[in-house]
């Protein structure tokens, strides 16, 4: 009978996610993404790639863009204005890991 592997999410995620959210008040277009990146092909990593850049694509400058990822040794884009750091958090995306 063959096992499925459980995921593992880092405790410290969650916590990330609570202290973004919590403390967010929606006063411009505001875009958040959470993802699981321990992808099981990919197949479903370059689905979420290219999602997550086509939204960031249509994104006017001044709306709020943020990424966290669930998955281990990963970085998140902190929820602030696309504009901000925008080569960045494009490079960021292209290589969710």
């Amino acid at each position: 009978m063959r096992q499925e592997k459980t995921p593992k999410v880092d405790v410290e995620k969650s916590k990330s996610i609570y202290k973004l959210l919590s403390h967010h008040y929606i006063t411009r277009r505001s875009v958040l993404f959470i993802i699981d990146t321990q992808y099981s092909s990919q197949f479903y990593k370059q689905k979420a790639i290219a999602l997550v850049a086509q939204v960031f694509k249509e994104l006017s400058p001044s709306d709020y863009f943020g990424l966290i990822c669930l998955g281990i040794d990963t970085q998140d884009i902190v929820l602030e204005e696309k504009q901000a750091n925008i080569i960045a958090k494009e490079k960021m995306i292209q290589e969710m890991v």
